[in-house]
């Protein structure tokens, strides 16, 4: 747990501090070049897919448009995808051993328990008990390394979660500065608002 904590942290902060610092002049012109992602385009096919609510996940529109954009990202995404295939690969075989072990073991203790002498049942018992005791001593280094892998497996997803929501705000923060509509229609319709309230009130004192 401590661990997992430590690595995001130490993430986040890379994030964050992966930009150099820009002047406001060259920062607004920056934004003023940057284009709308297309999650966000109103006119796009991929904004309509989200806004009707049709499956679409905007934090990974949004990351996939930055992996195109990005050659980190897709160094990363190609490193992961090796990783979950590697995974299969490097488990498989020792997998495949453990469950005939375990599929004979579980079939032994079933003929065992159909032996009617019970004296000579028991000490049949014994000795399977015995053989699966020295069958886990050797195996025990294994399993370990599966939990350490599994382990793994669940810092790097939510890792990955941070990775994925610190970019995509860093996008949403700049659209937000970039497209923000102006309050004049709102101020406006306000006002006649005003202008209906006043009429309604006049007509009603006649």
């Amino acid at each position: 747990m401590r661990t997992s904590i430590i690595l995001s942290t130490f993430l986040i902060l890379a994030i964050a501090s992966c930009d150099r610092p820009v002047r406001p002049a060259q920062q607004q012109q920056q934004h003023q070049q940057a284009a709308t992602p297309k999650a966000l385009d109103d006119n796009s096919a991929a904004y309509d897919i989200i806004s009707k609510g049709r499956g679409g996940d905007l934090v990974e529109s949004l990351y996939d448009e930055l992996i195109c954009k990005n050659s980190d990202l897709k160094s990363l995404e190609d490193k992961l995808k090796a990783l979950r295939t590697g995974r299969h690969d490097s488990v498989k075989v020792f997998n495949r051993f453990n469950d005939k072990n375990e599929i004979y073991y579980n079939a032994a203790d079933q003929h065992v328990e159909g032996i009617k002498d019970s004296v000579l049942r028991d000490k049949i018992k014994v000795l399977v008990a015995g053989s699966l005791k020295k069958y886990q001593g050797l195996t025990a280094g294994h399993n370990e390394l599966l939990k350490a892998i599994e382990t793994k497996n669940l810092t790097l997803a939510d890792l990955y979660t941070v990775l994925k929501v610190v970019k995509t705000l860093q996008v949403m923060e700049t659209y937000q500065r970039d497209n923000l509509p102006s309050a004049k229609p709102l101020k406006g319709y306000i006002h006649n608002q005003n202008e209906a309230l006043k009429l309604v009130d006049t007509l009603t004192k006649e």
